[in-house]
């Protein structure tokens, strides 16, 4: 891997003239991968947890042959450096971190692909339809069809990005993949699953507490569990996870206040799979039995009162006193301990989106106002569907027949009784 990197270099260097650096930084390696986020192990010789500004990769590390991201410097247009580096910024938070990930893995796929076929570095890119057809067939029988889709939409995105021409057409190489090949649909949290989240945390623990507020949060919000929560214990990014101070209205200022709890609140993501840099609002509201987000951040704030406003929503106290951020990897390893000794399957993260999608339809919300709530431009939403016959019997079933029937527009039919 590391002689393919540095032969990767050199055929760059070679096509466009530019001299890589030649000095690193002692925190960076040069080999490291541009795409890679730090994960930060809880440490507990820590003793400050505090908001991280945001920050972006050195040049010399975010820009390597083939990359997402293009260099600027090649450009004939120069820039300030001030300039240049907002650009790059920019360019960079195109999109999000996860997605980066995913399709940089997709294009050292594709280039792998060509390389073992012997192509020449320069026939790599723009890549011709053939080359593409001959990539993704490379995946029949083995891969399914959504993963030849998302290699389409990596190799895609690295053309725009690049200004260059896309040649792949529509590939349909989902209709070639076995049925075997494709998995099964993930499955949605429940309302069931969330009552037994709630009766085996222990409320006493604030990382518990702090886990059923995010468990409700994702699920009534239909948010991606990637918008909530973070990999770091230690460190809070207000530029991509929401803060305590993100709720409107605040739901913290009525710790000491006798008002009651508002039927409704909006909570800011400042960063969204769609909206990096806007970001969105998720509309919560009051929900019974025990299963209201509002509720439950309330709870949260109040078990977590000296926490600043400015720190991680879901942030909570630790043994040692001291604030920590809630993260994906220990939210989802305490909700399916308590599932799988319920009895219940393994999920992922995005099945809290699934669930409360769910959760809405059948309970007779109208779809458009879900494809709403649930942030979507599109009829993406309908893959997120789950048993489509509890669904058709609450909007269409025993429909009841007009007391006028329209043949056409233009002239009606009056239901008449014969005569006898």
């Amino acid at each position: 891997m590391d002689h393919w990197k540095a032969a990767a270099r050199r055929q760059a260097a070679s096509r466009s003239k530019y001299l890589y650096a030649t000095t690193q930084s002692q925190s960076s390696s040069p080999d490291s991968s541009p795409l890679d986020s730090p994960r930060y192990a809880p440490d507990s010789t820590q003793h400050v947890s505090r908001a991280s500004k945001h920050k972006t990769l050195s040049h010399s590390h975010r820009f390597t042959p083939y990359s997402l991201t293009p260099s600027t410097r090649e450009t004939q247009t120069k820039f300030s450096a001030t300039t240049t580096a907002k650009l790059e910024q920019a360019m960079d938070r195109g999109l999000a971190l996860r997605t980066k990930r995913n399709y940089s893995s997709f294009i050292n796929q594709f280039v792998s692909f060509c390389r073992s076929e012997g192509l020449d570095e320069t026939a790599i890119f723009p890549a011709e339809e053939i080359t593409l057809c001959a990539f993704i067939s490379s995946f029949t029988g083995e891969k399914s069809g959504g993963t030849a889709s998302s290699a389409i939409a990596a190799l895609k995105a690295w053309h725009r990005l690049h200004g260059l021409d896309w040649k792949g057409g529509y590939l349909r190489v989902a209709v070639l993949a076995p049925p075997t090949s494709r998995r099964p649909p993930r499955p949605p949290v429940t309302l069931e699953m969330l009552q037994a989240l709630r009766s085996h945390l222990d409320f006493s623990v604030p990382l518990d507490t702090a886990v059923f507020a995010a468990a409700l949060v994702a699920f009534w919000g239909q948010c991606r569990l990637g918008e909530l929560l973070g990999t770091s214990r230690r460190y809070h990014d207000s530029h991509a996870f929401p803060s305590r101070n993100s709720l409107s209205p605040s739901i913290e200022s009525l710790l000491t206040s006798t008002e009651r709890l508002p039927a409704s609140t909006s909570l800011r993501l400042p960063r969204t799979k769609t909206h990096q840099i806007s970001g969105e609002p998720v509309c919560l509201t009051t929900q019974q039995n025990g299963l209201s987000p509002i509720r439950a951040l309330f709870h949260l704030m109040h078990a977590t009162s000296s926490i600043p406003s400015t720190h991680h929503l879901f942030a909570y106290t630790a043994h040692d006193g001291l604030p920590r951020c809630l993260t994906r990897e220990d939210f989802l390893n305490r909700c399916n301990a308590i599932w799988s000794r319920a009895g219940f399957s393994h999920i992922s993260g995005h099945s809290f989106r699934i669930g409360g999608t769910h959760a809405y339809l059948t309970a007779g919300v109208s779809s458009d106002l879900v494809k709403k709530m649930g942030r979507w431009s599109s009829d993406a939403f309908l893959k997120y569907w789950r048993s489509l016959e509890t669904i058709v019997s609450l909007h269409a079933q025993n429909i009841k027949p007009s007391t006028t029937l329209y043949v056409s527009s233009s002239r009606p039919i009056q239901n008449t009784t014969p005569r006898q």
